[in-house]
């Protein structure tokens, strides 16, 4: 469906690239399930609590270095233990910033922001692939709600103001890699797509509603439960299509109104960061030093990258076939990524959809 017939805010901020076989859904999801992931909790301004990541591909090797940043990433030592992700990174032949495995507890959430203002203005992308979901989780961005179908590699413009929640559980677990463009990533998002049935628009909020919401904000805040009556004002971005920033005017008018100025300026404070209103940081123009630098690590990324993680398959006692890891390899140098990514039509696999697991193993305690 072409993008004058989505929802105006919508186009080119979200999109379905591929859908990967239920098979080796199953694999990567067990791997993420079974795994002994470091998950690290990072960026609190930007979320409620329940959001949990570790690194597969980083600056340092270090699975728990989860801040992200420009650099030519190297696998950790998680990817370790993790063969048919670190097939199938390799098979996609991608420019790699950074991959990480994302966690989204029941009732939690990323309040609406925007990614990338804190890194270097160079051109990066970021992909989804959902391994574990549920239909109580979904994205938010241009006014509309999207559920990342499992099994399906989703393009995202973090760059767009937007947010994530995970009402009823379980537990939402996402592979996210972000990617410098080459002739691979061109390949794959030339076959972006999205379709009426995968998005829902969110109704507008009237007058009437912002205001009973912030009458019922104001008498929580009274009686002393001011974390409530934030995060009832928080969650309206999840039901609502609003100007952006609209949740923390709310919020910081609720504060202003029982007299605590200092509150209400720290929220409009918070609203700059989370959403990026100000000037993007560096390199500055004449730092052609560090600009040189981010352009050698996006050239000789993609080879160095795949011959890391093929060295690491074959260095380790991986229950992957030999020929299967060669295939890999030999896609991936050739620059494509085609062949790893059939598409085996649009549904989720069941396991992942109903949240259930590869082999009926459960979720790892913490």
């Amino acid at each position: 469906m072409e993008d004058s017939q989505l929802p105006a805010g919508l186009a080119g901020q979200i999109a379905h690239l591929e859908q990967i076989d239920e098979e080796r859904a199953g694999q990567l999801r067990h791997e993420a399930l079974t795994a002994p992931v470091p998950w690290t909790a990072e960026y609190g301004l930007y979320q409620s609590g329940g959001w949990w990541t570790a690194s597969l591909m980083n600056a340092t090797g270090n699975a728990a270095d989860v801040t992200i940043r420009d650099c030519d990433a190297a696998p950790t030592d998680l990817l370790k233990h993790m063969p048919a992700t670190a097939e199938l990174l390799a098979g996609l032949g991608l420019s790699y910033m950074w991959v990480r495995l994302a966690r989204l507890e029941p009732n939690a959430f990323l309040w609406e922001h925007r990614d990338y203002h804190e890194l270097h203005q160079v051109e990066r992308h970021r992909l989804h692939l959902p391994l574990r979901t549920n239909s109580s989780a979904f994205l938010v961005t241009g006014g509309t709600k999207v559920h990342l179908a499992a099994g399906g590699l989703w393009r995202l413009a973090p760059a767009h103001a937007h947010g994530v929640c995970n009402l009823l559980g379980p537990d939402r677990i996402h592979l996210i890699a972000d990617v410098y463009p080459d002739g691979a990533y061109r390949r794959l998002a030339a076959k972006a797509s999205l379709h009426r049935s995968q998005i829902e628009p969110l109704p507008a909020a009237p007058p009437n509603v912002l205001n009973d919401r912030l009458a019922a904000a104001r008498r929580l805040a009274s009686r002393g439960f001011t974390d409530a009556a934030e995060r009832l004002l928080l969650r309206l971005f999840y039901r609502h299509a609003m100007p952006e920033g609209t949740i923390y005017d709310l919020i910081a008018q609720m504060y202003a109104g029982s007299g605590d100025s200092q509150t209400a300026s720290r929220w409009l404070s918070t609203k700059n960061t989370l959403l990026a209103h100000g000037p993007a940081p560096g390199p500055p123009p004449d730092d052609k030093e560090t600009e040189e630098k981010l352009q050698q690590a996006r050239r000789r990324s993609t080879p160095h990258q795949t011959l890391r993680i093929f060295q690491l398959l074959s260095d380790h006692s991986f229950c992957v076939a030999g020929e299967a890891v060669g295939e890999a390899f030999g896609v991936a140098a050739q620059g494509g990524g085609e062949g790893l990514l059939q598409g085996e039509g649009g549904r989720d696999d069941p396991g992942v959809r109903d949240g259930g697991t590869a082999a009926g193993l459960p979720l790892p305690v913490e």
